[in-house]
């Protein structure tokens, strides 16, 4: 029962692939460097942008995460 609940969730469960990980630098490179108070320029919409010609959808998950977890 434990094993079938386990594939479940890991099927299921959204995975953090290359494509999260290069976002998540990005964002964190882009706020370390001002480019979020210089820029006056919302995170999405950066994010949204640096995407393009991407994996669209992970990278720009990843990107607004690591953006965020470099405000802190």
């Amino acid at each position: 029962v434990f094993a079938v609940v386990g594939l479940i969730l890991m099927f299921a469960a959204e995975r953090k692939d290359s494509g999260y990980w290069a976002g998540y630098a990005d964002g964190q490179r882009w706020v370390h460097e001002g480019g979020y108070q210089a820029h006056e320029e919302s995170i999405a919409q950066y994010c949204r942008v640096r995407a393009a010609g991407q994996n669209a959808r992970t990278f720009e998950h990843g990107c607004v995460d690591g953006a965020h977890n470099a405000m802190k």
